[in-house]
């Protein structure tokens, strides 16, 4: 029997295409759609999503996931037919890489549960479903007996896998979080006068950034402001009592036309835009609006 290699390159090129899309939206710092629920931005702007702070993980997901749809078309044009049976140990690579892709989204996914309570990445677990469907595909090509035999070099793969995800993303805490507590995080940094008249410019302009206390993002955005600027910052705290599952945000931000998707969202003209902004940005927003 041959591996599915049509099947695992036509779900490989689907990864590659998402993740190219994410990681160019991210470098464009473009927003991200999400097509069911909120929370893309959230997810996909944290501390989680690069390796060593530095590699945007849906850059070596679109290679990964690129080296595998590469792979399988190669192996194609290897056989002497499409139904001819592939070598054992072609089977074993297929198996092996895709192990490494299933194993990457597991452990994404259970960051994606401890870490963002509340919170739903559609684009997650999208790639998600490929990548186990990728390993399924593989897995399909083994016999039984094949699979047992390669039982000890699997465990080696997702275990090297695992760590190395635990070394370059870090090692998510091991208990589900199942409710939060409100508490407003300390701003520590002085406030430029640049900082200070912009953030008077924002709440007259009657913009808003609308955010969560436990977003990493919505306290770096304050951060960039500074203590002195909080009196006029125009910002909205969606969740003001604190936070458990099933629990709607607050009703100024449950108001917001077209929804929220994330945190920190801003609405500063009646458009929204996701993710923290640089005060140059923000400069040019207001400027475009005549403030």
């Amino acid at each position: 029997m041959g591996v599915p290699c049509r099947l695992i390159a036509g779900l490989a090129t689907a990864g590659c295409l998402e993740t190219a899309y994410l990681t160019i939206a991210r470098y464009t710092n473009a927003p991200v759609a999400c097509p069911i629920g909120g929370g893309c931005a959230t997810v996909l702007t944290s501390e989680w999503s690069t390796l060593f702070h530095t590699i945007p993980l849906s850059l070596a997901g679109s290679l990964s996931y690129g080296a595998v749809a590469g792979l399988a078309l190669w192996q194609l044009t290897r056989r002497a037919s499409p139904t001819a049976p592939d070598p054992r140990s072609t089977k074993l690579i297929f198996l092996g890489g895709a192990l490494a892709l299933s194993t990457t989204s597991a452990y994404l996914l259970y960051i994606l549960l401890t870490r963002f309570p509340g919170e739903s990445c559609s684009w997650c677990l999208a790639s998600a479903g490929l990548s186990f469907g990728i390993a399924a595909a593989a897995a399909s090509a083994l016999r039984a007996e094949d699979l047992a035999e390669a039982a000890g070099a699997a465990g080696g793969i997702v275990a090297f896998t695992s760590l190395a995800l635990a070394v370059g993303i870090g090692r998510p805490n091991a208990s589900v979080i199942t409710a939060l507590d409100y508490h407003a995080p300390e701003i520590t940094t002085e406030s430029s006068q640049e900082a200070m008249s912009l953030a008077e410019r924002l709440r007259a302009a009657g913009a808003r950034m609308y955010g969560a206390f436990w977003c990493s993002h919505c306290y770096e955005q304050k951060l960039e402001f500074g203590r002195e600027a909080m009196a006029a910052f125009p910002y909205v705290e969606c969740y003001p009592t604190g936070w458990h599952p099933g629990m709607e945000p607050d009703a100024a931000c449950a108001a917001v036309p077209g929804g929220l998707e994330g945190f920190p969202t801003w609405v500063i003209g009646g458009k929204k835009s996701e993710g923290d902004l640089t005060l140059q940005q923000l400069e040019e927003r207001l400027s475009a609006l005549g403030y």
